[in-house]
């Protein structure tokens, strides 16, 4: 029988090339100073884990309450935003009401002198039989209703918050 040993040289690694984890026992020492200083190092070990892991947890801590204060300060700019647009809007509302209550206000008051025009025409046509000088009226009547109505939803389309029809186009159902 053949003697298969093969011949291996052995060296021992530096130091600093100790692979980590492997905690190298000094040789001098005896066997039961060895075990205590390996106890203590890997206790020392669980103790400095122990308190990295409480660190980060801290950090964790205070990154999440920074994180609450920005999403609570954000919230509260959004919040104070809203209320200034709000109130924004209702006074632009109000605004554009008051205009328009004062343009339907002068329609109306329009409206009816133009009825108490016309029906003064009509009735002195009554007397005379002559009804072209009440159509010449009602034509003059008419053109000068169209032009205040056309100013007067220029006006309004001025100063409302709507946005603006550009000048060629007309809206829906216009009749102008």
């Amino acid at each position: 029988m053949e003697n298969n040993i093969i011949e291996v040289e052995y060296t021992d690694l530096p130091e600093d090339l100790q692979p980590e984890g492997n905690i190298p026992i000094p040789s001098e020492a005896s066997f039961p100073t060895a075990i205590l200083k390996t106890v203590a190092d890997v206790f020392n070990n669980v103790t400095n884990s122990i308190k990295e892991y409480s660190m980060f947890k801290e950090q964790e801590k205070t990154k999440r309450a920074e994180i609450k204060m920005q999403l609570k300060i954000g919230l509260e700019q959004i919040q104070a935003q809203k209320e200034v647009l709000l109130t924004d809007l209702n006074n632009r509302h109000e605004r554009d009401m008051t205009m328009i209550r004062a343009i339907d206000e002068q329609i109306n008051k329009g409206l009816d002198n133009y009825t108490n025009t016309i029906n003064g025409a009509i009735e002195a046509a009554k007397k005379t039989n002559d009804f072209s000088a009440v159509m010449d009226l009602l034509e003059m009547m008419n053109s000068a209703q169209k032009a205040s109505m056309e100013f007067k939803l220029r006006m309004m389309d001025k100063t409302s918050g709507m946005p603006r029809l550009d000048d060629n186009s007309k809206p829906f159902g216009y009749l102008g």
